[in-house]
């Protein structure tokens, strides 16, 4: 009789109750911003299921309900937003109590563009959300590469570039005309690693059951991504975020992986020499060179450790962090080579004069 003490205990008591009343299929919706976020709630539930057995008392006999309802009648579709929200500042604070008489110590302030994309795989009937808006498709995960590798990877690159450059925020980076085309450079290399199957529909149709096998998704196909990354061009342009360089250049060994190394993986198996990726890693190696207590990092001492060496040397000494940077990649030699010819630049050159001269250079 004991209540649950934690997440996955609680969720598994509130479905236990609606087995045991007979209260029909449920949807369990996450609303975090994980990658493949159902699908990890729902092997982290049943995982947490089959461990009740080992446990002491009477929990064991009374789940067993539960697992067959899992089965037959619940549902845990993965979802994925998009909205740029940046941390909240005290500045941000001062002009939320100025201009509108309210005080909160954690305001967020965030841009008009919204996007909310969820798989239709929903246990029951589900609410007609994509009359507000909202996308149901039958997978989420295309939606989600083109998430991290356009708008996530752009953020990643202005980051670094721009704080070697001396800018402070996203706005003021991006509007500098050298870094603005690079930036346009990696999108067209990001967008040539998509799986461009996200088709949409106007088929709203009234029966939203999991039978539904429209896909309301709205998305984005090969012939309208143009248009797409014009918006993001302008999303990472406006001033009212003020969204810190720092803040997205943190974490770098966590965010790089997804947001650059597995795109440019399958740019130099398509062929292609990946410049714009070389020149995204090269920058980040020497924001550690030369700005290493501005950036925050759970590798942090061991990349310290490893910067610093001659330039050749140094980058494969970076490349051998295996927990950042796929073996298959630290064993091409040519991209090394470019972003050790790309590193170089950076520490031999202006940062413009380098970007600048990105301009003709294949992605």
């Amino acid at each position: 009789d004991e209540a649950p003490h934690s997440v996955l205990g609680t969720l598994a008591m509130g479905l236990l109750l609606r087995a045991l009343r007979g209260s029909g299929p449920v949807t369990v919706l996450s609303c975090d911003n994980l990658s493949g976020n159902g699908d990890l709630l729902a092997r982290r539930l049943r995982q947490f299921l089959a461990d009740i057995p080992a446990m002491k008392g009477p929990q064991s006999s009374t789940m067993m309900p539960l697992k067959d309802f899992l089965n037959e009648h619940v549902s845990f579709p993965n979802t994925m937003v998009d909205r740029i929200v940046p941390a909240p500042n005290p500045a941000q604070t001062a002009r939320l109590a100025a201009e509108f008489g309210v005080q909160d110590e954690v305001p967020l302030f965030t841009e008009p563009f919204r996007q909310w994309v969820i798989e239709d795989r929903f246990a029951g009937q589900r609410p007609p959300w994509e009359l507000a808006g909202a996308q149901f498709v039958k997978d989420v995960k295309p939606f989600e590469e083109m998430k991290l590798r356009l708008l996530n990877g752009s953020h990643s690159l202005i980051a670094y570039l721009g704080l070697l450059m001396g800018e402070t925020f996203v706005h003021e980076a991006i509007n500098q005309p050298p870094l603005r085309q690079v930036v346009v450079q990696l999108m067209a290399a990001a967008t040539a690693t998509l799986r461009l199957s996200l088709n949409h529909s106007t088929d709203h149709s009234t029966d939203h059951s999991a039978g539904d096998s429209g896909d309301h998704s709205g998305g984005h196909s090969a012939a309208n991504l143009g248009p797409y990354q014009q918006a993001l061009l302008q999303r990472l342009a406006n001033p009212q975020l003020a969204h810190r360089l720092e803040q997205i250049a943190a974490d770098g060994s966590q965010k790089i992986p997804q947001r650059w190394l597995v795109p440019a993986l399958s740019r130099r198996q398509q062929g292609s020499a990946a410049a714009p990726y070389a020149l995204g890693i090269a920058g980040w190696i020497r924001a550690w060179e030369v700005m290493p207590e501005r950036l925050q990092d759970p590798l942090a001492a061991r990349i310290k450790s490893l910067v610093g060496s001659t330039i050749n040397d140094q980058v494969k000494r970076v490349f051998s962090l295996s927990e950042v940077f796929p073996q298959s990649l630290a064993a091409d030699r040519v991209f090394l080579a470019l972003v050790a010819e790309k590193l170089n630049l950076l520490r031999s050159q202006p940062i413009k004069q380098v970007l600048a001269a990105m301009t003709n250079t294949c992605s």
